[in-house]
């Protein structure tokens, strides 16, 4: 369910380039400052939505998961 809210997410952000930026990088959110954008970013609470599966790790990794 984790990967369906996500992409949910993403398509509302990408609806509204000029006030979102997806931050995957560092680099966007330099980027989405310098343009008085908010940078956004996702973090997933515990392992359940890796459903068990290591390999979803680069799925979410490249939806914009980051965890600290």
């Amino acid at each position: 369910m984790a990967v369906q809210n996500l992409a949910s997410y993403i398509t509302w952000l990408e609806k509204r380039p000029g006030q979102y930026v997806l931050a995957k990088r560092a680099d966007d959110v330099l980027r989405a400052k310098q343009a008085e954008k908010m940078a956004i970013t996702f973090d997933l609470e515990g392992m359940s939505a890796l459903n068990g599966d290591a390999g979803m790790v680069s799925t979410l990794l490249s939806l914009g998961v980051r965890q600290c």
